[in-house]
């Protein structure tokens, strides 16, 4: 085992930054340095017992196949590997089945939004109002109202308030070098009248600190995480009716049909 002379040679530095880590955590602890012997059934048992996700387990498998010198080895590890993915579908299985029994109704988003109008709550109006109607993720809520288009600045995310409609611009989301810049036109008048009184207010942003998860949570129905609105929101689709609605949350969100239905169909 050969940890330096393979993290050398490593192109991608997140990758390189990955398992450096994985080694100096899990690892480096078993090798001899004069020898360079490993105690193979010493980090077998140690993965086994480890307190950590199947996924944590798969990586260290991934990182001793890599850079183990003998094929017998490669593949024992490829064995071990295979073991923690099929650990790790369970504890997705599991793990869904869980968030399906607690998840609320889509009528419970619903209500928890207009509620927020009602209330003159503007910024967790338009908070609520993307998460349910644009699918968006956190760093997407992460924006500047403007007046003006010419205001707009390319990589950054916008609503243009006009005077009758609202233009709401992605260029700042997580798969943005996958599906570049997304631009949407929203008519909802309580959209609109949200975000033109909390200009007037003087605000052109949502939040107030850089921790945008938990200021989320603040505004969202028993503070739901953004993953847990999409999880709700896909899972309300009756997929033999809804199919166009699932390609439009794909569009919306910048996420593949597959992955929606892996991760975020719950129910």
């Amino acid at each position: 085992m050969d940890f330096y002379a393979y993290i050398a040679n490593v192109e991608n530095p997140k990758t390189a930054k990955t398992y450096n880590s994985i080694y100096n955590k899990h690892l480096k602890q078993f090798e001899d340095k004069k020898k360079k012997v490993v105690g193979i059934a010493s980090i077998m048992n140690y993965i086994d017992k480890l307190d950590k996700s199947a996924s944590t387990k798969k990586a260290i498998y991934s990182l001793l196949i890599n850079i183990s010198k003998d094929n017998s080895m490669k593949h024992m590890w490829r064995e071990n590997q295979e073991q923690m993915n099929k650990a790790k579908l369970k504890e997705q299985v599991v793990r869904m089945a869980k968030k399906a029994e607690v998840l609320p109704a889509k009528e419970q988003l619903v209500e928890h939004m207009k509620t927020q109008f009602k209330v003159e709550n503007w910024a967790g109006f338009i908070i609520n109002f993307l998460l349910i109607n644009y699918n968006v993720r956190n760093q997407d809520l992460e924006l500047q109202l403007v007046f003006k288009k010419g205001d707009v600045k390319k990589g950054g995310n916008y609503i243009v308030v006009r005077k009758n409609d609202c233009v709401y611009i992605r260029g700042d989301y997580k798969t943005h070098s996958k599906y570049g810049d997304k631009t949407f036109l929203i008519r909802s008048k309580l959209f609109h009248h949200a975000c033109s009184t909390l200009m007037g207010l003087g605000k052109d942003t949502l939040f107030h600190t850089k921790n945008i998860a938990q200021e989320v949570a603040g505004y969202t129905y028993d503070g739901l995480s953004e993953s847990d609105y999409n999880k709700v929101m896909v899972s309300s689709l009756d997929l033999n009716k809804n199919k166009e609605k699932l390609l439009e949350i794909s569009k919306r969100r910048g996420t593949s049909v597959e992955l929606l239905l892996s991760t975020y169909k719950v129910r």
